[in-house]
């Protein structure tokens, strides 16, 4: 009988930690604008062996990714090498449509702050192409973050 009682309480224990959500402050910034939709985003875990998807609870909501606690503890666990934050975007500009597909390598470390910003730069817009590179070959745009612990800027072109 106590066993069973054992297995039950770590499955209702490992239940209710599943359902637990962490909120990360989270705002992203795009062409110097807030986006002040949501977006669907996934967190992505690529490593030699392993590729995993990880979705948010709700997507972004402006200043908000919220994730089940136990993606979050994956996500900045020790085992996890190298992580990838991929959403998409929409904008208009007068009656033309603009759709933009971003793969942002991320720190895990970033996660772990109070905060963070995350600023993205279309290269296909005059402005930014004179000032940064792009992230990689084959990628027309670059990011910055910003979070109370750490800073990530790109090198300016003059």
């Amino acid at each position: 009988m106590k066993y069973l009682f054992g297995i039950f309480y770590f499955f209702l224990f490992f239940s209710a930690h599943a359902q637990e959500i962490k909120h990360l402050d989270f705002i992203i910034v795009i062409d110097e604008q807030i986006v002040r939709e949501s977006l669907g985003i996934k967190f992505v875990i690529k490593d030699e062996t392993d590729y995993q998807e990880i979705e948010t609870t709700e997507g972004y909501r402006p200043g908000n990714i919220s994730l089940k606690q136990i993606d979050y503890d994956k996500l900045t666990s020790n085992q996890t090498k190298t992580l990838y934050i991929k959403f998409n975007y929409q904008t208009y500009v007068g009656n033309e449509s603009y759709y933009y597909n971003y793969e942002i390598e991320y720190n895990k470390i970033w996660l772990q702050d109070g905060y963070n910003i995350l600023r993205v730069y279309n290269l296909d817009k005059r402005k930014y192409k004179k000032k940064f590179d792009p992230i990689s070959v084959g990628k027309n745009y670059t990011f910055e973050v910003e979070s109370p612990s750490h800073t990530f800027l790109r090198i300016r072109k003059k």
